[in-house]
């Protein structure tokens, strides 16, 4: 990190740390050099030596986050997606020695009307990306800023059920669709309670038609699971040519989209895709499945999480509709 060279009689010492100013000083003798070199290295290993370089922007630490974290993650699609959008806001424009708790709160504010989930999770991934910068990668911060901030609190999760009068209708509006694997695809959702990036990534090698179980390779927790196939399910996938090798040949992108075209065609408000999941584990406790036997199809890893979708259902009557 330090380097000292002699320079007409004197010693020129130059150290430098990511995230920080170069630090150079002349000395007439090279003990003396070395024992500044040593101590400035010390200084800086600790965070204490004086500020960090001022040409370093949000923008900056979020690009590298995104090219050497965020593909590790599970969720790496999402968070990509993400952070592209991040980078394209004004405070990634921001040094790091300007960021400060006023700046994340005005951020904080004006990304709430897209959504208190949607401003948690940005503030999050920003939050974590300045950590690791300042204790992996030798950014100088004295504290993050967005410890002093707070994410808005979350809602209890959705409650959401599909009713027979919007099922009918998103199943009309689904034969003018272009997107002919959309139907089949909400079918097979409603079926199996898989998540939406589990259904376009299943390929047809993990599908077992005579043992009737679909195999998860990466599901959301990193676990792969074994789902059982309905006669119902069993039908859907009986009906789409194995013409290639994933099984509705499409993405989650394109599923986004022709989704929401098909909300909208069909008059049904509110109504997320995720929601089919929380409708067809709601479905399993009605048929009378355990909580364990749930949780075996649904790849939950606790009760808790599990229970949410059991006392939604007091109440309810059971309607598991007929096509």
């Amino acid at each position: 990190m330090a380097s000292i060279q002699k320079r007409n009689g004197k010693w020129l010492v130059r150290v430098r740390k990511t995230g920080f100013p170069l630090h150079s000083k002349t000395f007439l003798n090279l003990k003396a050099a070395q024992t500044w070199a040593k101590a400035t290295e010390v200084k800086l290993e600790q965070g204490i030596a004086q500020l960090p370089d001022k040409t370093i922007k949000l923008a900056d630490i979020l690009k590298r986050y995104k090219k050497t974290v965020t593909p590790h993650k599970k969720s790496k699609r999402d968070e990509t997606r993400r952070i592209e959008w991040l980078l394209r806001d004004s405070i990634c424009l921001c040094r790091l020695v300007d960021l400060t708790p006023v700046v994340v709160t005005a951020f904080k504010q004006r990304r709430l009307p897209a959504g208190l989930r949607t401003t948690h999770y940005d503030m999050t991934v920003m939050r974590h990306a300045i950590e690791v910068a300042r204790h992996q990668w030798g950014y100088f911060m004295p504290s993050n800023p967005f410890d002093a901030v707070k994410k808005p609190k979350l809602k209890k999760g959705r409650q959401r059920r599909l009713s027979e009068k919007e099922y009918k209708a998103l199943k009309i509006a689904s034969e003018k669709s272009h997107a002919t694997y959309l139907w089949p695809l909400i079918e097979f959702a409603l079926e199996t309670a898989m998540r939406q990036s589990e259904i376009t990534s299943l390929q047809w090698v993990d599908v077992d038609m005579d043992k009737r179980v679909a195999v998860i390779r990466e599901s959301k927790n990193g676990d792969t699971r074994k789902v059982p196939l309905s006669e119902r399910a069993l039908v859907v996938l009986s009906q789409i040519p194995e013409e290639r090798s994933l099984v509705f040949g499409t993405t989650s992108s394109a599923v986004r989209q022709s989704w929401k075209k098909l909300r909208k065609r069909a008059g049904v408000c509110d109504l997320h895709f995720h929601d089919l999941r929380h409708e067809a584990i709601s479905r399993l406790f009605e048929l009378g499945l355990t909580i364990p036997e749930v949780m075996t199809i649904s790849g939950h890893k606790t009760f808790s999480q599990v229970l949410y979708y059991a006392h939604t259902l007091e109440g309810f009557h059971s309607k598991i509709y007929k096509s």
